[in-house]
C-alpha cells in the first residue's frame, strides 16, 4: 500500500510536472504569435509609409517639375520681352534718326510747331510702350523671382522627406531586426520547451513503464506469498486437526485403560484409593479446546509432580511413553503415571487449542488480507484498462449523453454493455448501472442532488 501511495504520488507529480511544461509551452507559442502579429502590423505600417512618402515624392516632383517649366517659360518670355524692348529700342533710335532727317528735310517745307507735335506725339506713344515693356518685364522678374523661391521651398521640402523617409526605413529596420531577434529567442525558447517536454515526456513514459513493471512484479510476489502462506497455514490447519483428532483418540484410550485399572486397583485394595470420577466428553465447538477428563485427586500423602509446558513443536514430536514419565507396571505408578499423563495430555490439548485458534485467527485475517489485496489488484487493472480507454474520450462522452439523456426507452439498457466494457466497471457496479438502466434504483438516491451520478460509477483515478 504504501508503494502504492508512493506510485499515485509520483504519478501526480509527473502530471502537474507536464502541465506546468504544456502551459509554458502554450504560453510562448502565444508569446510568438502576439510577435508574429506585431512584425506583420509593423511591415504593414512600413509599407503604407513607404506608400505615402513615394506618393509624396511624385507629388513633389510633379510640382518641380511644374515650377521648373513655368520657369523655363518665364524666362522664355524674359528673353522675348527683352528682344522686343530691344527691337522697339532699335526701332526708336531708327525711328529718331529717319525722324531728325525728315524733320532736316521738311524744315524748310512744314512748320515747327507741327513738326514738334508730332514728334512729342510720337515720343510719347514710344514712351508709353516702353513703359509697358518695362511694367511686362517686372512683371516677369517678379514671376521668376517667385517661381524660384517656390521652387526652392519644394526642394528643402524634398529634402526633408528624404531625410524623414530615410530615418523611418531606419527605425523600421531596426526595430524589424529587434523583432526578428525576439523572434528567433522565442522560436529557440519554444524549441528547447518542446525538446524538454519531450524528454521529461519520454522519462516519465520510461518511469511510468518501470513503476507498472515493479508494481505487477510487487503485485505477483504478494499474489505468491498469500498463496505460499495460505497454503501453509491450510496445511498446519490439517496437520493442527490431525493431531487434535489423534491426541482425542488417545485421551479415549487413556480414559477407557484408566476404567480397567480402576475396577482392578478396587478389586485388589478397595480401601487404598479413591475411585477416578469421568466426566462425558463432550463435542468440541468451532475455535473451542475439547472437553477432557476431569480426575480427582488421590487422598495421599505422596507428592504428585507437575506436566511440564511443551511447545507445539515438542508435543508433536514427543512420544507418549515420554510424557508418563513412568514404565513401571506396578498399580500406584501406573496410576500416578496415568493421572500424569492425563495431565500432560489435557495441557497438550489446551496449547493444541490455543494454537489452532489462534491458527483460524490468521487463516481468517490473511483470508481477508488476500480478498482485499485481490480487489486491490482487480481495481489497479480495471484503471490501468481505463487509462487505454482515454484515447476515445469523445466516443467515451457520445455514449454517456446518450445514457443520461435516452432518446428511446430501451437504448440506455443498450448502451449498459458499452460502459461496462470502456469504463471496465466491477459486477456491483455494473447492477448498479443495470439498476438505473430500469428504473429500480430506490428513491433515496436520488434525493442527494444532480450530483448522484457520480455515486453510480466508480472513482476513475486515471482521470483526476
Amino acid at each position: 500500500k504504501k508503494d502504492l501511495a508512493h506510485a499515485r504520488k509520483t504519478e501526480t507529480a509527473q502530471r502537474s510536472s507536464d502541465a506546468h511544461l504544456r502551459g509554458k509551452l502554450e504560453s510562448t507559442s502565444q508569446q510568438i504569435e502576439e510577435f508574429k502579429v506585431q512584425v506583420s502590423q509593423l511591415m504593414a505600417d512600413n509599407q503604407r509609409l513607404q506608400e505615402k512618402i513615394r506618393s509624396q515624392n511624385d507629388s513633389s516632383q510633379r510640382k518641380s517639375k511644374s515650377l521648373e517649366t513655368e520657369v523655363e517659360t518665364l524666362t522664355s518670355e524674359l528673353k522675348v520681352t527683352k528682344n522686343e524692348l530691344k527691337t522697339i529700342q532699335a526701332e526708336y533710335d531708327s525711328y529718331k534718326v529717319r525722324a531728325h532727317s525728315v524733320l532736316r528735310q521738311q524744315k524748310s517745307k512744314a512748320p515747327i510747331d507741327e513738326i514738334a507735335d508730332a514728334d512729342k506725339q510720337e515720343k510719347e506713344r514710344y514712351e508709353n510702350a516702353i513703359d509697358h515693356l518695362k511694367a511686362k518685364l517686372q512683371e516677369t522678374q517678379d514671376q521668376l523671382k517667385s517661381a524660384k523661391k517656390d521652387a526652392e521651398l519644394m526642394q528643402e521640402e524634398h529634402e526633408r522627406l528624404l531625410q524623414r523617409h530615410t530615418k523611418l526605413i531606419t527605425d523600421q529596420e531596426d526595430r524589424e531586426a529587434n523583432f526578428r531577434h525576439r523572434l528567433d529567442n522565442a522560436m529557440k525558447e519554444k524549441s528547447e520547451v518542446l525538446a524538454e517536454l519531450q524528454e521529461k515526456i519520454a522519462s516519465l513514459e520510461t518511469q511510468k513503464s518501470f513503476q507498472a513493471q515493479k508494481f505487477k512484479e510487487q503485485v505477483n510476489k504478494v499474489k505468491d506469498d498469500s498463496a505460499e502462506l495460505v497454503d501453509l497455514l491450510q496445511k498446519q490447519l490439517d496437520s493442527s486437526e490431525m493431531d487434535n483428532i489423534r491426541l482425542q483418540r488417545e485421551i479415549q484410550q487413556l480414559q477407557r485403560l484408566s476404567r480397567a485399572r480402576d475396577e482392578s486397583v478396587e478389586h485388589t485394595s478397595p480401601s487404598e484409593f479413591y475411585p477416578i470420577a469421568a466426566h462425558p466428553v463432550e463435542e468440541r465447538q468451532e475455535g473451542e479446546g475439547s472437553e477432557i477428563v476431569e480426575i480427582e485427586p488421590l487422598k495421599s500423602n505422596k507428592t504428585h509432580s507437575q506436566a511440564t509446558a511443551f511447545t507445539f513443536e515438542q508435543l508433536i514430536a514427543t512420544p507418549m511413553e515420554d510424557l508418563t514419565g513412568t514404565k513401571t507396571p506396578t498399580p500406584t505408578i501406573d496410576e500416578e503415571a496415568l493421572k500424569s499423563s492425563i495431565a500432560a495430555s489435557q495441557k497438550r490439548i489446551e496449547h493444541l487449542t490455543e494454537l489452532l485458534s489462534e491458527s483460524e485467527a490468521s487463516v481468517s485475517r490473511l483470508t481477508e488480507q488476500a480478498r482485499i489485496l485481490k480487489d486491490e489488484i482487480r481495481r489497479l487493472e480495471r484503471n490501468m484498462e481505463r487509462e487505454q480507454e482515454t484515447q476515445n474520450m469523445e466516443y467515451l462522452k457520445n455514449i454517456f449523453l446518450q445514457f443520461m439523456c435516452p432518446k428511446v426507452g430501451e437504448q440506455r439498457q443498450q448502451l449498459v454493455p458499452v460502459l461496462t466494457t470502456m469504463l471496465k466497471l466491477s459486477p456491483e457496479e455494473k447492477a448498479r448501472i443495470h439498476a438505473v438502466a430500469q428504473g429500480d434504483e430506490p428513491a433515496q438516491q436520488g434525493g442527494q442532488g444532480a450530483a448522484g451520478w457520480g455515486s453510480y460509477l466508480h472513482r476513475w483515478s486515471g482521470l483526476t
